[in-house]
């Protein structure tokens, strides 16, 4: 991977004022969502957050470059540039970077009432960015620590969580929606999803096994597997599956075609076995779907 520009120059750490941060959980805009610290490091040292440390303060935590291992949750794993990590109040952890290997990360520590609301959002593990997603966080990261080095007054605070809020959402509910993918990994997991979901798309008429869409994705089934479960919340084949419903369900809407040869058109032979799958996928039978969702006249 292309190494990138240093995100500053030199390593920074801004703390928001304790009687500003208490004043802040009264506030009629930032009670909600609000920082109390930004750092900026090199990684040649551990990072640490002790059990019961902060007891007030969540943590983002973001490995713009280098790569290292984190312990979290209980777990040891490794983690590589452009990955993220949410830590809750209360919870002990370290990362250590590789001795080979030193870069940069950023962490934000936050409060507020929707706090809970967020780390129920949030998964146990690092979440790997893409190309365009990773200068996206960049520019953003980089506006608040511009923000907050102009002072704490109650308008930059306003300003800060309007940011932060932003970058939170972009993160959560707004990734990849360039699609660009320069500097991207081809084997990070959302690049791993991606290149199998297409090629399930590709041969929704065939009956795929694990093993040929582990071998296109460039993993052993089990690894794929446990990848693409954390990614999507479904197996493989119960994610194809759903994908099979869902081009049944647009072939009963939008054309005549009979059942059975619309079982024969995504590759299931058994009638009956595409009759269970749809009403357990969809919720109803396929000419019950038919019936209630075509436009006119039932077919």
């Amino acid at each position: 991977m292309t190494s990138r520009k240093p995100f500053l120059p030199a390593s920074k750490k801004i703390l928001v004022p304790a009687p500003l941060a208490t004043a802040l959980q009264e506030d009629v805009i930032c009670d909600r969502l609000y920082l109390t610290g930004l750092s900026y490091y090199g990684i040649e040292e551990q990072f640490t957050r002790p059990k019961h440390s902060d007891p007030q303060d969540n943590i983002f935590f973001y490995l713009r470059q280098g790569r290292g291992s984190i312990t979290a949750y209980g777990n040891y794993k490794r983690i590589q540039a452009g990955q993220y990590f949410m830590i809750p109040v209360g919870e002990e952890f370290s990362y250590t970077p590789s001795r080979s290997e030193s870069g940069e990360i950023i962490v934000l520590r936050f409060r507020g009432t929707m706090t809970g609301e967020i780390m129920r959002k949030s998964v146990r593990h690092a979440v790997t960015l893409l190309g365009s997603e990773r200068r996206e966080l960049d520019r953003l990261l980089l506006q608040l620590f511009n923000c907050l080095e102009r002072g704490f007054s109650i308008d930059t605070m306003h300003y800060a969580t309007c940011i932060f809020s932003y970058t939170l959402a972009n993160l959560f509910y707004g990734r990849s929606a360039t699609g660009d993918e320069e500097d991207v990994p081809i084997n990070s997991g959302a690049m791993v999803v991606e290149v199998a979901t297409q090629y399930m798309r590709d041969h929704l008429e065939h009956r795929l096994r694990l093993e040929e869409i582990a071998a296109h994705a460039g993993y052993t089934p089990t690894y794929f597997s446990s990848l693409f479960r954390r990614k999507t919340g479904y197996s493989p084949i119960t994610y194809f599956n759903i994908m099979k419903m869902q081009r049944a369900c647009e072939l009963l809407t939008t054309t005549r075609m009979r059942i059975l040869d619309i079982c024969a058109q995504l590759g299931i032979e058994d009638n009956y076995y595409f009759s269970r799958l749809f009403t357990k996928t969809i919720g109803m039978s396929p000419k019950l779907y038919r019936k209630t969702h075509t436009p006119g006249k039932a077919n």
